[in-house]
Order: C-alpha cells, then structure tokens, then sequence
C-alpha cells in the first residue's frame, strides 16, 4: 500500500483495508474518540508513543494514566488483558427503575429454543 505524499511513515507501516497483508500480521493502534475524550492505545508502544507525541505537538493533550472508566465502561487490567463491565450503568438503570432487589439470574436469554 502506498500513502499519499507527506502522509505515512515508512518506520509504522499502517494497514488499511486495501492492502494484502492479514491484520493479524500487523501492528494495531485504535484511538477512540468521544468529545473531547481520546484514547490512544495499541500493541506496538513504540507506535503509540510516536502517535502521542505527534498529537502532543498540534494539541493539548493530558495524559490521565492508566485507563479505569471510559464512556460508561469500567476496564479492569489483568495479567493476560483487560475486563470491561458495565455493572455500574447497569445498576443505574435498576435503580432507576426500583429494581435493585430483583434476583438475577444466570442468562436473560433461552440456551435452548424458547418454551411453547
């Protein structure tokens, strides 16, 4: 895949969906962006950390440090990844609804066809 001139840099090569190369096989940088909530993240720190820097030069960036809450979303950092819940939205809208003291139950769907 070839970029445009002044776009691109030959160091981070990035993937698009016309080229060739599996994604698996690439280095992946995903930057969410809610407002004027942004996050940078990746697999390739030496990648997100060219990203940050090249923001950091056009923008005010503040870097908050580790990722706990974003749009709702709680992530949790384990050895192998994160855990991301919405438990805390969840029991918004129970309480909303004054349905905190409701038994819960294992799935709220069929595992099976549905009974007749």
């Amino acid at each position: 895949m070839k970029h445009p001139k002044g776009y691109g840099n030959p160091e981070f090569p990035i993937m698009s969906a016309i080229s060739n190369k599996p994604f698996t096989d690439c280095n992946k940088l995903l930057v969410p962006m809610y407002v004027d909530d942004i996050l940078i993240i990746g697999n390739y720190p030496i990648l997100v950390t060219h990203v940050i820097n090249i923001m950091d030069d056009k923008f005010y960036l503040k870097n908050c440090g580790e990722l706990n809450y974003f749009l709702g979303i709680k992530v949790k950092h384990v050895t192998n990844g994160i855990i991301l819940s919405q438990s805390k939205y969840i029991l918004e809208i129970l309480s909303d609804e004054d349905m905190t003291k409701c038994k819960g139950v294992k799935t709220p769907i069929w595992s099976t066809s549905p009974p007749k």
